[in-house]
């Protein structure tokens, strides 16, 4: 039987693409998967399965090749050429942390000691004391909480004493371990952890109140109604069940609601994730800067070791994933421009030390671009340009006018996956070399989606990452030249 090609069906179509070849027909192929979708689906999905199409289609154009550029050293080298510092690593965790359970820098820790050559029983580096909480000022274990309400109703309740249990849950801590190599100083990672202060809000006000509307997500309870862990020594709590187990049942009794895929989504990325970010711009923020600086500051000691020695400056790398990257360096930055709106009056913090000896960072998904447009600049108290101007001037000062051998003198390295939801790439910035790296953190479906939790969340799980953070050669893009002079920002009304 002869075959119409041109009718129009997608069998004869596919049958035809046997004696042409299916890339002649591909287009029309397209055509009428669509014309088939707009029937089943309606013309919203099918909107967004031809856009999908056609970007695919663009997509198959190479890319420009990138510019040859002198290669810096990885972080590798840095770890492998340690011995004469004292190499600290500072990790700071994303939007959308799971709470207790988590261990965020688990995967880099792993990835360090196989290019240390850890032993393989301390092959995730060890956890070499309690966990350490902020515990000064409002985070003194049974303070006063912060007056914040949402919606007229208290973040922190109090009982009949004015105590706050769930206030003492809310403190910030990082959690030490220790990678011993084969050969040479152990190399110490600080694993920050600012999740706690948001949880509580989070949990009551979101979590369990969107469950009215959609149905409770069980993951998202179950982070929030893990049990009680004390601290004999402060009082604060590691874990804490801000949502009652008995709450928790009554709300997964609620029947499921809406389409399953849209829920999914609005459970996992605006109620759990996008809500930390919201969280960041608003009076919380403070708490946050207050809590990271009193971390850094009890962090940057480090304990006594006989293996290292104390006469040699540290070194400090800083990895951060999705908003870490926004909130560290507003937390670092104590310059007298913005010291005195990001730092408690009573703790005036100075970590121009780690800004000297922080050469690198890492960037895990970030959302730099976005959240900087709560602020265009106008504010200095969160202007990330200010606070990364902060780093390259203390760089500045500990260099002078050289700079490091073969090496520039702040970098930024970021990782993207094109299909996170939520990370944007990181724009040259004045002083600093930024260099953006792409990559895919989950299998897609047939190029139309891809997970977006596993797309944002996924970093530390992917091993071209990590491969690449610890061996591959960086290639630093120019460092943008910065202004002659900064303009004034306007006053505030």
């Amino acid at each position: 039987m002869r075959v119409a090609c041109a009718d129009g069906k997608i069998e004869h179509i596919i049958a035809c693409g046997h004696k042409r070849g299916l890339r002649k027909a591909a287009p029309t192929l397209r055509l009428n998967l669509v014309a088939q979708l707009r029937k089943v689906l309606g013309w919203s999905a099918t909107l967004l399965v031809a856009l999908a199409l056609r970007t695919a289609a663009a997509q198959q154009s190479p890319a420009p090749p990138a510019p040859a550029q002198s290669p810096s050293s990885s972080l590798a080298d840095i770890l492998k050429g340690h011995n004469a510092r004292r190499l600290h690593i500072l990790y700071v965790h994303g939007i959308g942390d799971d709470g207790p359970t988590d261990r965020d820098s688990y995967y880099l820790r792993r990835g360090m000691c196989e290019t240390l050559r850890c032993d393989h029983a301390h092959r995730d580096g060890d956890e070499i004391q309690a966990p350490v909480f902020a515990n000064t000022g409002q985070f003194r274990a049974n303070s006063t909480p912060p007056p914040l309400t949402f919606l007229g109703q208290p973040v922190f309740p109090v009982d009949a004493s004015g105590h706050s249990e769930m206030w003492d849950a809310s403190a910030p801590f990082f959690r030490r371990y220790r990678l011993t190599p084969a050969e040479g100083q152990p190399v110490y990672v600080d694993e920050i952890n600012w999740w706690p202060l948001v949880f509580a809000v989070k949990c009551r006000d979101m979590v369990a109140a969107d469950a009215t509307l959609l149905g409770a997500d069980k993951t998202n309870l179950t982070n929030c109604t893990q049990p009680k862990v004390q601290d004999p020594v402060t009082g604060h709590f590691s874990s804490y069940p801000f949502i009652s187990q008995a709450e928790a049942a009554q709300l997964l009794a609620i029947p499921k609601q809406g389409a399953a895929i849209n829920r999914a989504v609005k459970n996992s990325i605006m109620d759990w994730r996008f809500t930390d970010a919201v969280l960041s711009l608003g009076p919380m923020r403070q708490l946050l800067l207050d809590g990271l600086q009193q971390l850094i500051q009890l962090a940057v000691p480090l304990p006594p070791d006989p293996t290292l020695d104390p006469s040699q400056p540290q070194e400090f790398v800083i990895v951060t994933h999705s908003l870490g990257s926004y909130l560290i360096f507003a937390a670092l930055d104590t310059s007298p421009l913005t010291s005195s709106q990001t730092s408690s009056p009573a703790a005036p913090y100075d970590f121009s030390y780690v800004l000297k000896h922080t050469s690198r960072v890492y960037f895990l998904a970030n959302q730099l671009r976005l959240l900087e447009m709560a602020n265009l600049d106008l504010a200095t108290s969160s202007n990330l340009s200010q606070h990364l101007t902060a780093w390259v001037n203390a760089r500045k000062e500990m260099f002078g006018s050289t700079g490091p051998q073969d090496e520039p003198l702040a970098q930024i390295v970021a990782w993207n996956d094109p299909s996170d939801l939520l990370t944007w790439e990181v724009p040259q910035i004045c002083g600093i070399s930024v260099e953006n790296h792409s990559v895919k953190n989950s299998f897609s479906w047939f190029g139309l989606i891809e997970s977006p939790t596993k797309a944002h969340d996924y970093y530390g799980l992917n091993k071209r990452v990590v491969h690449e953070m610890l061996h591959a050669e960086e290639r630093p893009t120019p460092v943008p030249p910065c202004p002659s002079a900064a303009p004034t920002p306007a006053a505030q009304p």
